[in-house]
């Protein structure tokens, strides 16, 4: 039996983040910045991340506090990013702080069948993000 199959290109959906990050003091701020980056840049990479793999605030947050000098996050925030016509980019935020990705669903006509969305950050998903040594 010849079963039709059909094949969606859909271009990656860029992921962006917005809050605080508080550091320790005894540790350099830019240094926890750049292993904060490093490390969810890792874990929500193209080669880490599914087709249809939702992203969850608390996965975020868990990325964020695995980071050796990091004491706190506050505010922080998920969104996706956006270009408009001129090429700005913004970053807009989701209310409920997840990003659920579509996916295709069994037993949905052809003709209804959605293509599974692929969310991933890169560098612009961190501009949004502050850094600040935690005081007394």
């Amino acid at each position: 039996e010849l079963v039709e199959v059909k094949s969606f290109s859909k271009a990656p959906i860029f992921v962006g983040l917005s809050g605080t990050i508080l550091v320790s003091p005894d540790r350099l701020l830019e240094r926890v910045q750049t292993d904060v980056k490093v490390a969810l840049a890792a874990a929500f990479s193209f080669a880490a991340r599914e087709l249809g793999q939702s992203i969850y605030l608390s996965e975020i947050l868990e990325v964020i506090h695995r980071v050796p000098g990091v004491v706190g996050a506050g505010g922080v925030a998920l969104g996706k990013v956006e270009a408009n016509d001129q090429g700005e980019i913004s970053l807009e935020l989701l209310p409920d702080g997840n990003l659920i990705a579509a996916r295709p669903v069994n037993g949905v006509a052809l003709d209804q069948a959605q293509a599974a969305e692929l969310l991933i950050m890169d560098e612009f998903s961190f501009s949004q993000l502050e850094f600040l040594i935690q005081t007394p």
